[in-house]
């Protein structure tokens, strides 16, 4: 509960709060497929929140790997192209992978990136800890 702020104040505190819980919860997607080992070396970010210097730290904490943006901040029309370049390709019997049309397409911008804390990555994990245990008890209370 806030007192005292305006709207703006308690708009920029609900968003800043809000950022780790999206992060976290693709995390803990991402931790919810065993079988499927991926250990990322850095993570990629596209969209407007990638533009975001505090999200893209939040992330490195998080995955515990740095973070990058693209210089396109368009990413569905950025995957779209890629696979049109790939399906364009194959139907004209050329040879093509995803890896070398995203290694040829696929620009970074260096200077968004931002490497993990891993103070701030053990707090998230500590905090991941207790948002499972709540879960559990409020559905098995019958609240969700």
């Amino acid at each position: 509960m806030f007192a005292g702020g305006t709207a703006l104040f308690l708009r920029v505190i609900e968003g800043r709060a809000s950022a780790p819980g999206l992060a976290s919860d693709t995390y803990r997607v991402s931790a919810s497929f065993p079988d499927v080992v991926i250990e990322p070396k850095e993570i990629r970010l596209t969209g407007g929140g990638s533009k975001s210097p505090i999200w893209r730290q939040i992330c490195a904490d998080i995955f515990g790997v740095p973070t990058v943006g693209l210089q396109s901040a368009e990413g569905a029309a950025l995957g779209a192209a890629i696979q049109g370049a790939y399906t364009c390709l194959v139907a004209h019997g050329q040879q093509a992978t995803f890896r070398e049309l995203c290694g040829r397409i696929v620009k970074l911008d260096e200077s968004s990136r931002c490497e993990p804390n891993s103070d701030h990555k053990s707090t998230y994990t500590q905090l991941l800890t207790r948002q499972g245990d709540l879960t559990r008890r409020l559905h098995a209370a019958g609240y969700l």
